[in-house]
């Protein structure tokens, strides 16, 4: 499975997880996620298109286990982007492209649907409990940016870098799904007056290089209505 195309192939980084907190949208939409359990650890490969491959390794004695879970089902045409992550035996996939998302709780166990959601283009989030965001990572003087419609934010992530983390609060599963996009910084370095940084007192500080852009949007789903 390691090396197989659907596997990591010539693709060897792995991103390691810790579900018990929030995570960021830039490490839960890495193609291979490491994530520790009492045994050992399970390993979840998204690099294919059709299902997410895990396996569980037990270090205790020395086994291991390869299982593959059904991306949601997708109507587009169109190329489309997928990503997963794991939280206790629940596992959360997210499908999508600038036209329509999927977004699927599995039990791990049972392979049972426990929650879906489909939204297109032209529909309203009845599902969100925060702003969709648009903010830029690094950049000091971009302002926090708030999509109203849903086509705005799916055209946002609909790159290879879409993720879907959640991690549970108060009895809630908190869910984030979005992407992140590198930008560079572009024109002539900008020059700061920053006393006490770069050197010296008083001594401009220079910086470019490269952004990260990110969107995304939050909702939360009641343990008792995971199943609902």
């Amino acid at each position: 499975m390691l090396l197989s195309p659907n596997g990591m192939s010539s693709s060897i980084e792995v991103e390691k997880i810790d579900n018990q907190v929030p995570i960021s949208i830039e490490m839960a939409s890495a193609t291979n996620k490491l994530y520790k359990t009492l045994n050992g650890f399970d390993l979840s490969l998204d690099k294919s298109i059709f299902e997410t491959f895990i396996i569980s390794v037990n270090l205790k004695n020395y086994t291991a286990e390869i299982k593959q879970f059904e991306k949601p089902k997708y109507s587009s045409l169109d190329d489309y982007h997928s990503n997963s992550f794991l939280l206790d035996d629940n596992i959360y996939q997210v499908v999508a492209n600038s036209n329509e998302l999927y977004f699927e709780v599995k039990n791990r166990n049972s392979n049972e649907v426990l929650k879906n959601i489909f939204l297109t283009k032209d529909e309203e989030f009845n599902f969100k409990n925060t702003p969709i965001i648009q903010d830029k990572e690094g950049d000091w003087f971009a302002p926090h940016r708030e999509l109203e419609k849903t086509s705005k934010f799916l055209r946002k992530i609909d790159n290879e870098n879409i993720g879907v983390s959640a991690f549970k609060n108060d009895n809630k599963n908190i869910i984030t799904i979005g992407s992140y996009i590198e930008i560079a910084g572009g024109g002539a370095p900008m020059m700061m007056g920053m006393p006490g940084m770069g050197g010296m007192p008083g001594t401009p500080m220079y910086i470019s290089g490269n952004f990260s852009l990110y969107a995304g949007l939050t909702f939360h789903i009641p343990e008792e209505n995971l199943f609902a």
